[in-house]
């Protein structure tokens, strides 16, 4: 689990897990995504993008979004959640 231009400790709470890395840098993301270990990445869905168009594609996927108002920067966001080599759901498990 990892973040990118988030950082709230509320997110730690409501995993229930931690330490949660905090990359730094464009360059940190771009290691951190091309591991070959499952892991997930919280970022504001416009830093992605701006990531994606200086460093290209980083093979994530989105596997969550959620848009609403955070009291601690008094302003509206949207965060997704990416997915990095993630397995393959399992349909028939529904």
């Amino acid at each position: 689990m990892a973040t990118f231009g988030f950082d709230e400790p509320s997110l730690n709470f409501y995993l229930l897990r931690g330490p949660i890395a905090k990359l730094e840098s464009a360059g940190d993301v771009a290691t951190w995504s091309a591991r070959a270990a499952p892991g997930v990445l919280v970022i504001r869905r416009e830093l992605w993008r701006e990531l994606e168009q200086s460093t290209g594609p980083l093979g994530l996927s989105e596997i969550a979004c959620s848009r609403g108002f955070n009291y601690s920067i008094g302003k509206e966001q949207e965060l997704v959640a990416l997915g990095r080599k993630l397995p393959a759901r399992d349909s028939s498990a529904r």
